[in-house]
């Protein structure tokens, strides 16, 4: 019979959220930059056609003498490539922990003779993964491409 110490222990254990783990604040703080970089693009696209209003397309940002234009468009794709490679370093992020196996991934496979990758960006562990983390996969991956391509 458990003493009423106990008790008290084991309701409090029941309603105590157990913080996040390393992996699970890895990808919300790559979720909270992406957000942050969508916002930021969002609120410049705004303020551009606010400010600007561009005609046919094509708006004058400023006008000035030419090594003063090339150092401006410098920090601008300065910033441009920051910005996409945090995008893509948090991607490429949940993308692996996506394919990372868990241990209960690894004992599936092992009962079916099968192996898994641990430790490296497997596209094989693909096919032992739920069909939702697929298909996030494939989103981050697809979401990904442009970026390598700049």
């Amino acid at each position: 019979m458990l003493s009423n110490r106990h008790k008290y222990q084991a309701l409090i254990k029941s309603h105590v959220r157990e913080r996040p783990t390393g992996w699970q604040i890895g990808v919300a703080a790559s979720f909270v930059l992406v957000v942050l970089v969508l916002v930021l693009h969002i609120s410049l696209i705004i303020w551009i056609y606010a400010s600007l209003k561009p005609q046919d397309g094509i708006g004058l940002v400023h006008e000035g003498n030419c090594s003063q234009i090339r150092q401006w468009s410098q920090w601008i794709h300065f910033l441009i490539n920051l910005l996409g490679s945090l995008m893509l370093a948090a991607s490429n992020y949940c993308m692996q922990r996506l394919s990372a196996p868990t241990r209960n991934d690894i004992d599936r496979a092992h009962a079916t003779h099968r192996w898994l990758d641990i430790g490296i960006p497997s596209i094989r562990n693909l096919r032992s993964l739920h069909r939702g983390h697929i298909a996030l996969w494939i989103l981050l991956g697809c979401s990904s491409a442009p970026l390598h391509l700049m």
